[in-house]
Order: structure tokens, then C-alpha cells, then sequence
């Protein structure tokens, strides 16, 4: 299951890249489709703006001492932040009707992002000897976050109460595959409105 592309790549990181690029253009593409952002959390994209920003600020500068201090702690901070990040956005989810249908895919590809991650890191412990406590630890307090959400009860609007999970992908089942529509039933003679009487004669 190991790449060659690069150090430390394997099959598991591809695929959690690959998923959260999927989310990226699942987001993109409602947005554009929609032309709004209904149900999508300006709270936590504003987050994830954060993440990324002082992960990766190190491109922008080559300085090496308390440069790589700095970095380890923005880093650090980066990777805690983002196991909460998707708080916002499941809350608003479970708010919001609407979002179950168009929001659901990008929550899931994110969701298999985090696992595909998790998985990896542990795959590169046991086949790599690499530890890195920090990610673990994150990407576990984010998948228990994502796992309580999916099994979350939600009441529905015939009174049954099911697991979150379950009804958000009849509904993602439904908005990919739309259920056709019943053809009009025929009208009954019974139902056809009767012929006017006709005018009495004029004397």
C-alpha cells in the first residue's frame, strides 16, 4: 500500500487527500449551482481558513531556530483547531432541513478525509515505526465527533425518530435519484362535473 511519491505517502493519505479535495469541489459546486451559501457554516469555513493558513505559513520563509519554534506551535495549534472545526457546520446541520440534502455530500467527504488520515497515521506507526501523538490524538477527537453525529437520533416529520446517518442518506439517495412522479390518476366518471341542464323552452 506504499506510494512512491513521496516519503511518508501510502495509499490511505492518498485517498484522505483525495476526499478533501472532493469536499472542496462539492462546496464549490453548490455554491455555484445555488448561486447562495444555505447551510453552509461561515463559522466554520472562517476556521478552516485559519487551519490552513498557519499551517502552511512556513512557505513563505526559510528562517531556522526559533523560526522552527514558532512553526511546531502554529502547526500544533493548526491540527487541534481543525479536529473541532466541523463543530459549526454539523450544528447548523442539524438546524436545517436543506442542508441535510445539499450540504450531506461535502460532510461525508470531509468525514472520509479525517478517517482515511487516521488511518494512515496508524498504518505508518506499524509499518514505519512514525508516531506522531499530536495527529492521532486530534484525528481521533474529530472521527468520535463525526461518529456521535451520524448516530445522533433526529425526530422526523412522521413522528418516527431515526439515526441521523440513515436519514441523511435517504436523502442524498433521493436528490441523486429523484423519485419519478405518480401520473395523474384518471378521472372517475363520478368525478367529472356533470353537463349544465339544459334552458326550458320559451313560451
Amino acid at each position: 500500500l506504499s506510494l512512491s511519491l513521496s516519503p511518508g505517502m501510502n495509499l490511505f493519505r492518498f485517498l484522505g487527500d483525495f476526499s478533501h479535495f472532493l469536499a472542496i469541489v462539492l462546496l464549490l459546486v453548490k455554491v455555484w449551482k445555488s448561486r447562495c451559501c444555505v447551510g453552509i457554516s461561515g463559522k466554520t469555513q472562517f476556521l478552516y481558513a485559519v487551519v490552513f493558513t498557519t499551517r502552511y505559513l512556513d512557505l513563505f520563509t526559510s528562517f531556522i531556530s526559533m523560526y522552527n519554534t514558532i512553526m511546531k506551535i502554529l502547526w500544533t495549534f493548526s491540527v487541534y483547531l481543525e479536529s473541532v472545526t466541523i463543530l459549526p457546520q454539523l450544528s447548523l446541520f442539524m438546524k436545517t432541513g436543506e442542508a441535510e440534502t445539499t450540504i450531506a455530500p461535502y460532510v461525508f467527504a470531509l468525514a472520509a478525509y479525517r478517517s482515511l488520515y487516521l488511518i494512515n497515521w496508524y498504518w505508518r506507526f506499524y509499518n514505519e515505526g512514525f508516531y506522531d501523538p499530536i495527529a492521532i490524538a486530534a484525528g481521533t477527537v474529530q472521527i468520535v465527533i463525526y461518529c456521535g453525529f451520524l448516530i445522533s437520533p433526529r425526530h422526523q416529520s412522521s413522528g418516527k425518530i431515526t439515526g441521523t446517518a440513515c436519514l441523511i442518506w435517504r436523502k442524498i439517495r433521493t436528490h441523486i435519484v429523484p423519485t419519478p412522479p405518480l401520473p395523474s390518476p384518471l378521472l372517475s366518471s363520478s368525478s367529472l362535473p356533470s353537463p349544465p341542464l339544459p334552458s326550458p323552452p320559451l313560451s
